[in-house]
């Protein structure tokens, strides 16, 4: 079964079609709401595919500026599944 972890910016990005399409083919999802202060996966390995929602955040937005958005971080999780040859979906 493929384990899918979408990472949820703001309430109105919400995963949508995708979410439907993972769970009509029976996929296990599990979300990372970052605009609740959820925390990003320590361990990537539970999972099989990131998709990496919109919203107003840029790779260059401070924590000033979003302060439940942490840049760094997110980019480093993302990494980590390429580097592992995980799939990786970025949606704007």
């Amino acid at each position: 079964m493929l384990r899918i972890y979408f990472i949820v910016h703001e309430i109105f990005e919400g995963p949508g079609a995708l979410e439907q399409w993972a769970i009509q083919r029976g996929y296990d999802c599990s979300f990372c709401k970052v605009y609740l202060n959820e925390k990003l996966p320590e361990n990537i390995d539970s999972y099989d595919f990131i998709i990496v929602l919109g919203g107003p955040q840029r790779p260059c937005t401070t924590k000033k500026e979003c302060p439940h958005f942490d840049a760094l971080e997110e980019i480093n999780v993302i990494r980590q599944f390429i580097e592992k040859g995980k799939a990786v979906l970025g949606v704007c």
